[in-house]
């Protein structure tokens, strides 16, 4: 990401759906792998799979973020933080 403009942004978190197939046992270490898909408009979709200590996948989730400028509070294009190809 373009290092100065992070600064002068804040990233909020819009929504988030989550889809659990199988919840862990009490006290079981699940694990979480992450990425991000490229922007949707100005929400930017993170996409998650959740696995417990079997590495099976028990769930997965999206969530979306939009990036606020601080001084103004508007939302920022996404295109405008980073090369997202």
């Amino acid at each position: 990401l373009m290092g100065d403009k992070l600064k002068e942004n804040l990233w909020v978190y819009t929504r988030q759906r989550v889809e659990i197939s199988e919840w862990p046992k009490w006290s079981e270490q699940v694990s979480v792998r992450t990425w991000l898909l490229p922007p949707n408009g100005a929400f930017v979709p993170r996409q998650f799979k959740i696995f417990n200590e079997n590495k099976t996948c028990i769930g997965r989730s999206t969530a979306s973020f939009v990036a606020l400028d601080l001084s103004s509070k508007k939302i920022v294009n996404p295109a405008q933080l980073t090369d997202w190809s």
